[in-house]
């Protein structure tokens, strides 16, 4: 059977059987029986690696928006980074840092301040906002 078949039903009797697995794979160790766990390990592996096939093929609707590239993933950890170290005094040093356009930082810097605060990141937050609206930039509570 092609990974892409399974129906939802056969993907619920999978991580059902798993649960099941994972108890008896347990009492076999708990009880010594290391051969048998390993023997049911390998049964646990294979539906594991079935269900991630399954889900790497299935397309979720909550899925649109794209995934960015290395490009841009370096170019936010350097913004993290240098906006923790640097602070947003000097937009045009961070801009420069980060290798992001100028006009890109201040919203980047708005959404990593929003970022920081449903992370309860609150001092670091408030501080980075001062210098943010210093800059005249409005940042939205939420």
């Amino acid at each position: 059977m092609s990974n892409q078949e399974l129906t939802k039903e056969q993907i619920q009797q999978l991580l059902d059987e798993n649960t099941h697995l994972i108890k008896v794979i347990l009492t076999c160790q708990n009880e010594g029986r290391i051969m048998d766990a390993m023997l049911y390990q390998t049964r646990f592996q294979l539906n594991l690696t079935q269900l991630a096939a399954c889900a790497d093929n299935h397309k979720h609707p909550s899925q649109n928006t794209p995934i960015p590239d290395s490009r841009s993933q370096a170019q936010i950890t350097r913004f993290v980074r240098a906006a923790n170290s640097m602070g947003f005094k000097d937009l045009n040093a961070l801009a420069d840092t980060c290798d992001i356009p100028l006009d890109k930082i201040g919203p980047i810097g708005v959404a990593y301040v929003a970022f920081l605060r449903r992370q309860n990141r609150f001092n670091e937050a408030q501080n980075l906002e001062k210098e943010l609206t210093a800059q005249g930039f409005e940042i939205k509570q939420d």
